[in-house]
């Protein structure tokens, strides 16, 4: 539990500095989550940190809990007071919500690949917007293959094979995006995030 909050809050400042749209990236996060069916169709960011925030105050923190699932089940059954949601920001929430999400992708999905997607995304939150979500639902039974794509959209490549592999999962979600995509149109937009670089 130590290493992974640890982990998670290393990642956390990167996110939050180089993300150019905060609201758009923890929906991204969201709609990932959503798509791995590890959070509910009706659960938000900003809610759940409005609800991390004051809970906290009651005690309520991932230390004192045997697993981060335990800790978000704890606050998802938290009563929020409607007096003192007013008097919280809501970047400050939407920035908690963001924290636990981000910790909950750090957890599923393993540390290195985890970290590499999330600085990925918050680096081009309009290019994942909508292709995110599609992504996750394809690699739902196989989110290991999420580092290999991770590592071609930052310019590490391994092999053809393995490039073309990648190439026509990404293909896949492009054309349900939209549907006119060429390959060479998307590796072209694939070469801009790479030139944005990921951690």
């Amino acid at each position: 539990m130590f290493e992974l909050l640890a982990a998670a809050a290393a990642l956390l400042p990167t996110i939050l500095e180089v993300t150019v749209n905060l609201v758009i990236f923890a929906a991204i996060v969201t709609k990932a989550l959503q798509a791995l069916g590890i959070i509910g169709p009706d659960e938000n960011a900003k809610e759940l940190g409005d609800k991390a925030i004051q809970a906290e105050e009651e005690g309520i923190t991932p230390e004192n809990y045997d697993s981060y699932e335990e800790y978000m089940d704890a606050v998802r059954k938290f009563e929020l007071d409607p007096e003192k949601s007013e008097q919280i920001e809501d970047e400050d929430k939407l920035k908690k919500g963001t924290e636990i999400f981000t910790t909950v992708m750090v957890d599923r999905l393993g540390k290195v690949s985890a970290e590499d997607l999330l600085v990925v995304m918050a680096k081009n939150p309009m290019y994942f917007e909508n292709r995110m979500p599609l992504l996750m639902e394809k690699l739902k039974d196989t989110p290991e293959k999420l580092k290999d794509i991770t590592d071609f959209m930052q310019g590490r490549h391994y092999s053809p094979e393995k490039d073309d592999e990648v190439a026509s999962v990404l293909y896949d979600v492009e054309k349900k995006v939209n549907p006119d995509a060429t390959m060479e149109g998307m590796l072209r937009d694939l070469k801009e995030i790479e030139k944005r670089g990921g951690r």
